[in-house]
């Protein structure tokens, strides 16, 4: 089976990930909700992070978004956490200084900048 960028990872979608240099030293699995349905997880590997479809896994923390538009400014790094907190267009429950880490660190240098318009998340 093939694990390449876009294509199935042990049975699952895959969207390209790469380096996010703010994210270095940090770990874990970041839950997306859209309107109370998950979508996505996060990877998050030290530097690397990678967008998989699979939502039944364990979770660190889960950002919950109120469309999708707000999910993409989140992982282009467009975003500010407190400020989509602060408007009631998302929240984080779970470990929230994880969620918060990976938030800022994507805003340090995002991946996902170029590849979060291209409808990923449908």
């Amino acid at each position: 089976m093939a694990n390449e960028d876009s294509q199935q990872a042990g049975g699952q979608q895959q969207w390209q990930g790469g380096n996010a240099p703010g994210l270095a030293g940090v770990y874990g699995r970041l839950r997306i909700t859209i309107a109370g349905k998950p979508v996505a997880t996060l990877m998050v590997e030290g530097t690397y992070v990678a967008l998989i479809r699979e939502t039944s896994g364990p979770a660190d923390a889960t950002f919950i978004c109120a469309d999708e538009q707000i999910v993409r400014k989140l992982l282009k790094g467009e975003l500010n956490p407190f400020i989509a907190a602060m408007r009631r267009q998302a929240r984080l429950t779970g470990d929230r200084g994880f969620g918060t880490r990976v938030a800022f660190g994507l805003q340090a240098g995002s991946p996902f900048a170029a590849e979060a318009d291209k409808g990923a998340l449908s």
